[in-house]
């Protein structure tokens, strides 16, 4: 009965063009799929169906997180296959898979997810069946931009840190090579930030799945990364704070850095080229007396050594860095909204890290910092060596723009040096 309603909903939203763009054997054959897929008998297949070029596109998600930016069509007509993978007896995945009618090059494409990972990547999918792929996306183990669902749930953290994505990637490829009738040729993965962290984990520990990794802005050194947020916030403090620096003053200081280290590449040209080679200087915005914000767009002394100490890295107890600096320029979107106390930082102290929804920003010190570094959930750190990964010949591209201020790029500087 499933599969017969997944069949017609399908053919009665785009009769003429799954008739006239879709060929009958791929039609009959993609909606049988629910019927006849049946990979392992921990893989329960949802809903196989259809789709033409220029169907309007409907989320199944319904976390309010994963609904702000959805595609409005399908740009390519494609077969959608969705399962569920119970990754243990508390866990799951679900996974979707676009196989285009148009399978170029018989090309494998799994995508990276964002933020804390709980939403299928829908765009990137879509976009990379119009090109051809053969494309998998997952929720990463949960639904929503959250790490709410990891309290008290270490298997569900598990899924997040690398299980999710290992099992989304065999099954997608099984999925494949059983609607295609035939394995793909080359295998590929892509994502950024949060996805680009997980192409490094795929790297360090499970490079055989992928012919070549694309890694972008990678959110690796995780646990220092947030840790990293929580002691912004710490310096900083809540708005009201003496030492607070509001997002129209920090617009103010990125104008400021900018005009002192424009002229490093001989160009002055707006851009900082090399920011690891700026000094920002921030007491030129030191009020004198009598002067205030209002009146001559000046910081307060506290106000001026908060903003010195974000360009300073951050040490632990003995002296080893944490994280890197605050990377001139990137003042902006370190500091797009008047909370230091960024979502995910807090949530992963909370919810992942301590089982404690009691946990406040507040509570952060360098030993959270290096607690978190100890425990390291499931090797969330994502610092290891490309051993692997050389042994196998996978090939690795990762890239980092020198204006991100959510990851800092010096992290990516840190790592090649580290695998170095």
């Amino acid at each position: 009965m499933k599969f017969a309603l997944v069949y017609a909903a399908s053919a009665a939203l785009t009769p003429s063009l799954a008739a006239a763009a879709i060929p009958r054997d791929f039609f009959n054959r993609c909606g049988s799929l629910v019927r006849d897929f049946k990979p392992a008998p921990f893989v329960r297949v949802e809903l196989s169906e259809a789709l033409a070029k220029g169907t309007p596109f409907v989320s199944p998600d319904t976390h309010p997180s994963c609904l702000r930016h959805v595609p409005k069509t399908y740009t390519s007509d494609v077969c959608r296959l969705r399962f569920i993978i119970s990754t243990s007896g508390s866990s799951s995945t679900t996974v979707e898979v676009l196989m285009p009618v148009d399978w170029k090059g018989q090309r494998f494409l799994m995508t990276g997810n964002a933020g804390l990972g709980g939403c299928v990547p829908y765009h990137s999918m879509i976009d990379a069946a119009a090109l051809g792929f053969a494309t998998v996306g997952h929720d990463n183990g949960h639904q929503g931009d959250t790490a709410e669902p990891f309290l008290n749930r270490p298997e569900v953290v598990k899924d997040y840190v690398y299980r999710s994505l290992q099992s989304a990637t065999t099954v997608g490829k099984v999925a494949v090579a059983y609607f295609y009738k035939g394995a793909a040729r080359k295998s590929y993965y892509m994502g950024c930030s949060t996805g680009g962290r997980q192409g490094m984990k795929a790297a360090q520990d499970f490079p055989e799945e992928f012919d070549g990794i694309i890694s972008g802005a990678p959110a690796i050194n995780l646990n220092n990364l947030f840790s990293d947020q929580g002691r912004h916030r710490k310096n900083m403090g809540a708005p009201g704070s003496p030492t607070f620096v509001s997002v129209e003053q920090w617009a103010a200081v990125n104008e400021l850095v900018i005009k002192q280290c424009d002229h490093i590449d001989g160009v002055l040209d707006g851009v900082v080229e090399d920011p690891f080679k700026c000094t920002p200087r921030p007491e030129r915005m030191l009020c004198r007396q009598g002067q205030t914000w209002t009146s001559h767009k000046c910081l307060t002394s506290a106000q001026v050594s908060a903003v010195r100490r974000a360009y300073e890295p951050f040490y632990n107890s003995t002296g080893g860095i944490i994280y890197p600096r605050l990377v001139p320029s990137s003042e902006r979107q370190a500091f797009r909204n008047n909370s230091t106390t960024t979502e995910y930082m807090w949530d992963w102290f909370r919810y992942a890290v301590y089982n404690n929804p009691n946990w406040s920003p507040d509570d952060f010190s360098i030993s959270t910092a290096e607690y978190s570094n100890k425990v390291d959930l499931y090797g969330a750190s994502t610092w290891k060596d490309l051993t692997a990964l050389k042994a196998q010949g996978t090939k690795l591209l990762m890239y980092h723009g020198l204006q991100d201020g959510l990851i800092s790029a010096e992290s990516s500087y840190q790592y090649y040096e580290h695998v170095s």
